[in-house]
């Protein structure tokens, strides 16, 4: 659910709106930071200083527990998330090499956004699937038993998928530059 930024004139702001939904304790601060961050895609500055009103924590309170924990954002992923596997059992089978396959051809690191805000690289630290190991999320769809060479088809479908208009070569030419020096 992504709850739209403008209000009409003498109604609640929408963080007001999901604060509602919630007592004035400081207890339910982690369903707050889930439910902003489901109704909004991330936890902005701004939402952070309003949950902090709202159960009585100083903004860099809130700011502590939005960072300690790796789901949260405090910044809008773009449309499509890739997220990859960096746990034990995808690290010692190949892991490492995947993610730099994946960052050589969207043009980010590891917690990025492409400059267009079409694709968002993240680490998990375990997706509880490592029998499949190597893995990787695109869109919520998880593909194991990855091997270098599936990498480079399952962004460039990506990328088609980000703007159809944009059809450059740019995605052809880097996934042939990484499966040459990869596989």
């Amino acid at each position: 659910m992504v709850i739209a930024e403008g209000t009409a004139a003498g109604s609640s702001t929408p963080i007001e709106q999901v604060l509602a939904g919630f007592r004035r304790d400081r207890a339910d601060l982690i369903a707050i930071l889930h439910a902003v961050q489901n109704a909004f895609g991330y936890i902005s500055r701004e939402s952070v200083e309003a949950i902090g009103a709202h159960v009585e924590l100083t903004p860099a309170q809130v700011y502590g527990v939005l960072t300690f924990y790796d789901h949260f954002r405090t910044k809008p992923l773009g449309t499509h998330l890739v997220e990859l596997c960096v746990g034990p059992a995808c690290y010692v089978r190949g892991g490492a090499k995947i993610r730099r396959v994946v960052e050589t051809i969207l043009g980010i690191e590891e917690g990025e956004t492409t400059p267009d805000g079409s694709i968002s690289l993240r680490g998990a630290q375990c997706t509880g699937t490592c029998a499949l190991a190597p893995m990787i999320h695109i869109d919520g769809k998880q593909h194991g038993h990855l091997r270098l060479s599936d990498v480079p088809r399952l962004l460039a479908g990506l990328r088609e998928a980000a703007d159809p208009a944009d059809r450059t070569d740019r995605s052809d030419r880097s996934a042939n530059q990484v499966q040459g020096g990869a596989a």
